[in-house]
């Protein structure tokens, strides 16, 4: 069955708009990377996702829409849709996503300072007191080491050693 300028004009259309939102999804996966996800296996594995999404969301609209027959006009269009995407709305998606997540940054690093300021300022202060108290223990402890290293008296010149205990009478056990 042959299929009329009409019908292709619009699976041109369709394939163009089909690109345009991968290019969305695209710009989802960018955002991800921006804020939540760094470094290259991040990246590689959100590419990996991106674009296996792709493949099947390409191959099941090749399938219904074209009955399967796969033409290169359809690829050419799709691809058309995801650059114009990309260079327009895309563009200034990432740029404000950009912006939006440096501020948070920056107010999320002015909060950690103004908290941690005062609580190193008395943790300083409590751990000098520790330390003295530490130094303090350190010193009694030092001292009782030394008492302790003092021997007793010899075993046999003790003299409740050298006094023999009576032997007690036996009793009954009543």
């Amino acid at each position: 069955m042959e299929i009329t300028l009409t019908g292709q004009s619009g699976l041109l259309i369709t394939a163009a708009l089909l690109g345009f939102v991968l290019g969305a999804v695209y710009d989802i996966f960018r955002v991800l990377r921006v804020v939540a996800l760094r470094g290259h296996i991040a990246a590689f594995l959100l590419d990996i996702i991106y674009w296996l999404i792709c493949a099947s969301a390409t191959f099941i609209f090749i399938l219904l829409q074209n009955d399967g027959k796969l033409r290169a006009l359809l690829l050419i269009a799709e691809v058309l849709g995801a650059s114009l995407y990309y260079f327009t709305i895309g563009a200034i998606v990432i740029k404000r996503v950009e912006a939006a997540t440096e501020t948070v940054r920056r107010q999320t690093r002015a909060a950690a300072v103004a908290i941690s300021r005062p609580v190193r300022k008395y943790g300083r202060a409590a751990g000098h007191k520790i330390a003295k108290k530490g130094r303090a223990v350190g010193s009694l402890l030092k001292k009782e080491n030394n008492l302790l290293q003092i021997r007793l008296k010899v075993h046999s010149k003790m003299m409740y050693n050298l006094i023999r205990p009576t032997k007690k009478p036996k009793t009954d056990g009543k």
